[in-house]
Order: structure tokens, then C-alpha cells, then sequence
């Protein structure tokens, strides 16, 4: 009788915590949310990054608090809106919506807040790091939501703005992650295969590539 008590004990007390952490989620959101409403968070770049890595430390802790983030995209829509802005702010942010890419759901919240068009826009324009974390996320993306994710990419020129960055890259790093996002391009998207295919700069670049490393796949799975 006594463990069984115990174990009773045990789940509800566990029942609180949880219960207790929602709620302590909500209130945090809630108090986010608040802030956003004000003007002047768009405007003050600390605010924004107080914002940034609350919404960030909360993605990290998982469970109920992450959970509470992806059902409030209007959060990522006001960050994403101060985008390549700020350095030190982009960096923040590059880091954040690369650990939503993790999991599925925080991809359909990245899709469905306009995250990538932006992304594609300022790729080439951002430091080095960012590029590959952003890359990394675009990645992520291709990987959870296949079709989905390639013809979100596609449709903002994806393919024309991961050649440009393959071509003027500035590490065997950022080359792999370009090209393993091209090739799945090519894989999921049947226009982004047929435009790689047909596009001579790319086709150059590609020749050198060869040339000068060993990363055979993207040719092999662009003309298999």
C-alpha cells in the first residue's frame, strides 16, 4: 500500500511540475507578446535582443516552453523582421532559427512566418558564420520538408542564389553546405533540376569543383 501511495505521489507531484511549467511558459510568452506590441522593441536593438535570446533559451529547454514558441509565430515574424539589422542581433538570430529547424514542427513554423524568402534575400550579404548557419537551416529544411521546403526555396530563386554563393565561396565548408542544398534542390524540386541542369555558370562551376576537390555527389545527382 505504501508504494503504492509513493507512486501516486510521485506522478502527481510530477503532474504540478508540468502543469506548473505551462503555465510558467504562457505568463513568459504572454510577457514577450507584450513587448512586441510596443513600437519602440523595433527601434531599440537591446529590446530586440533581450527578446531574441529569451524566445532562443526557450527553443533550447524543449517541452512545454518550446511548444508554447511554435504556437506564437507572431515571435518569429517580428524577429525575422530584424534580420540582418545588427551584427551581433543577426548572429543571434541565425543561431535561433537554426535550432527551430530541428525538429519538423519548428520547419512548418519557419515556412509558414516567411523566414526563407528573407534568408535568400540577405544570404549574400551576411558574415561568414551566419551564411553557414543559415545554410545549415536551409538544409534542415530540405531535409524535414522535402518537396515543401525546396519549393518554398525555388520560388524566391533559391538555385540563383546558392550558385552565386557557390561560386564566390570562401571555404570548403560553405562549399559542401551549398552543394549538398543544391543537390536536394535537384532531388525534391523537378524545376530546380531542370534549371541547374541548363544553367552554364553553374555547369562551369561545377567542372571546377570537380577539378579541384573530391565532392563528386552533387554532379551524380544532378544527371543520374
Amino acid at each position: 500500500m505504501s508504494e503504492n501511495n509513493s507512486s501516486f505521489t510521485e506522478s502527481k507531484n510530477s503532474s504540478g511540475e508540468i502543469g506548473y511549467e505551462k503555465e510558467n511558459a504562457k505568463l513568459i510568452v504572454s510577457e514577450l507578446i507584450d513587448l512586441l506590441n510596443d513600437e519602440r522593441s523595433y527601434q531599440d536593438i537591446g529590446i530586440a535582443t533581450e527578446i531574441t535570446k529569451t524566445v532562443h533559451l526557450l527553443i533550447k529547454q524543449g517541452g512545454s516552453r518550446r511548444k508554447e514558441i511554435l504556437a506564437h509565430p507572431n515571435l518569429i515574424t517580428f524577429l525575422i523582421k530584424l534580420f540582418n539589422t545588427d551584427n551581433d542581433l543577426t548572429r543571434l538570430l541565425a543561431s535561433l532559427f537554426h535550432d527551430i529547424s530541428i525538429e519538423e514542427d519548428g520547419i512548418r513554423l519557419l515556412l509558414l512566418t516567411g523566414v526563407i524568402p528573407i534568408f535568400l534575400q540577405t544570404l549574400e550579404s551576411l558574415n561568414d558564420d551566419v551564411i553557414n548557419f543559415v545554410l545549415t537551416t536551409l538544409r534542415n529544411c530540405l531535409i524535414g520538408l522535402n518537396n515543401e521546403a525546396a519549393k518554398e526555396i525555388q520560388i524566391h530563386n533559391g538555385c540563383m542564389t546558392f550558385i552565386s554563393l557557390l561560386i564566390h565561396r570562401h571555404s570548403n565548408k560553405q562549399m559542401n553546405f551549398l552543394a549538398d542544398c543544391l543537390l536536394r534542390l535537384a532531388m525534391f524540386n523537378t524545376n530546380a533540376q531542370i534549371y541547374l541542369q541548363t544553367c552554364k555558370l553553374f555547369l562551369q562551376e561545377l567542372v571546377t569543383i570537380l577539378d579541384e576537390t573530391n565532392y563528386n555527389k552533387l554532379a551524380f545527382g544532378l544527371f543520374r
